[in-house]
């Protein structure tokens, strides 16, 4: 339920246009960005234009790994 409490925190900033700062929210390459849940857990997805697609979840190693092979 963590998971979903900071997506929906993400949706209403991206509604807003607004994102608080500590939201752990970090641009990766030009339209991937990854989302901190907590320390050890992260949200990846695709931020284009009005569309927001999550790709992946996990800590930072599979993060990582995901990306090696999705770049």
């Amino acid at each position: 339920m963590e998971v979903q409490r900071h997506i929906d925190a993400l949706v209403r900033a991206f509604e807003a246009k607004v994102f608080p700062i500590g939201i752990g929210l970090t641009k990766l390459a030009d339209s991937l960005w990854e989302f901190r849940v907590s320390l050890a857990l992260r949200i990846l997805f695709r931020w284009e234009g009005q569309a927001v697609t999550f790709l992946f979840i996990g800590n930072h190693n599979e993060v990582r790994q995901f990306l090696q092979h999705y770049l």
